[in-house]
């Protein structure tokens, strides 16, 4: 962004040698009572910290409403100093999404945490703000987002985008407190924690590599377990350099679990050696050569979750300035 846009957006902040007061300076301003709070305040000149959220022009300068900053202040106990590091706090984000209820919303979720916060931070930006015929991103709330799991899932089953990048899988494997629904960790990897994904595509990227939902693999957060095991849900085989790293990987995890085909298969072999579903197959055929009759098994489907929100009542309040998603 050029001097003389920022210098429409806010003509207090630009100095006749070119220099800009930085986000810090306002705030300090602000707080000492001589800051002009008609003008938004610039946390960036540009965009780059949330670019990765898909659509998102890293040339537009990051604002935010004075009447935002207090609201953070007083609303949610995020003081001048917490505020400060909006910019580098996005610039940290390893997952955003698209809001539910505001088209040009971005929510972005904060690797941000403390003793004192109990749930996940998130930061609803917007793009499509126009200052003074100057196109902006705009730092709409930020907050501690209460049923976090349930709120993403709701966005996952309405089919929403969702971004990640580079920081996504270490950020995800770092915060065990802040874990994200089945359904997201499936979708992430099957994506490979790379670009965008919503529903509809996972769904038919499971298809086409012959696998089915929720995926049998294992978690992304654990790492001492074979790459080879993960897949043999394709291949139908577990290769024999998994040998004694299985055994250990799968008895130390109890609460990452593999599907009981996959379980039964492991008890029925030697975890130092090649086995396939055939095997598998071969070394049960004497029992199920006595069985007669098998009963059909019945696979259930997966019922549509209606989540609601139970703070939707409160929707009639808030101001379109809160793309209606500071709910809580």
């Amino acid at each position: 962004m050029g001097i003389e846009e920022l210098r429409r957006i806010n003509s207090d902040i630009v100095h006749e040698d070119g220099s800009i007061d930085s986000f810090d300076r306002q705030l300090i301003d602000l707080s000492s009572g001589v800051y002009n709070v008609t003008n938004p305040m610039v946390v960036s000149p540009e965009s780059k910290s949330i670019v990765f959220a898909g659509g998102v022009d890293k040339s537009k300068p990051i604002v935010i409403n004075v009447s935002t900053v207090i609201k953070l202040r007083e609303k949610h106990q995020l003081g001048y100093a917490f505020v400060s590091r909006i910019n580098e706090m996005l610039d940290k984000s390893y997952l955003a999404f698209d809001s539910l209820v505001q088209d040009t919303s971005r929510i972005f979720l904060l690797d941000e945490s403390s003793e004192l916060q109990a749930y996940p931070l998130i930061a609803v930006c917007r793009y499509d703000k126009n200052i003074k015929m100057i196109e902006v991103n705009e730092i709409t709330s930020i907050y501690e987002k209460t049923d976090f799991d349930k709120f993403i899932l709701k966005t996952y089953e309405n089919n929403k985008n969702f971004y990640c990048n580079e920081k996504t899988k270490a950020s995800i494997k770092s915060h065990a407190g802040f874990q994200l629904p089945r359904e997201i960790i499936d979708a992430l990897s099957v994506i490979d924690y790379s670009g965008s994904f919503n529903k509809s595509q996972i769904i038919k990227e499971v298809a086409s590599r012959g696998l089915q939902l929720p995926l049998d693999i294992l978690s992304p957060y654990t790492d001492n377990i074979s790459s080879a095991i993960q897949n043999q849900v394709e291949k139908n085989e577990l290769p024999s350099t998994s040998s004694e790293v299985t055994k250990a990987s799968i008895e130390s995890s109890a609460d990452l679990q593999l599907s009981q085909e996959t379980i039964d298969a492991l008890s029925e072999v030697d975890y130092s050696k090649a086995s396939s579903k055939s095997q598998i197959e071969d070394t049960t055929s004497v029992e199920l050569e006595v069985i007669e009759t098998q009963q059909e098994v019945v696979m259930p489907v997966e019922e549509d979750v209606i989540i609601e929100d139970s703070n939707s009542s409160l929707l009639e309040n808030v101001s379109m300035e809160d793309d209606g998603i500071d709910f809580d």
